[in-house]
């Protein structure tokens, strides 16, 4: 969330697309790393 206001000066359409990119690529591993926790919480209950 903090990228946001990044995202928006950025200047060239080419590199707030390049960025969007980015943000989903990093959003994705996120839930990657979320989906693993939650799994592991699983194993316990």
């Amino acid at each position: 969330m903090a990228r946001w206001p990044v995202f928006r000066l950025t200047g060239q359409p080419a590199n707030r697309l390049q960025e969007v990119i980015e943000m989903s690529e990093e959003l994705k591993q996120n839930l990657n790393e979320l989906k693993v926790k939650l799994e592991h919480l699983r194993s316990y209950l």
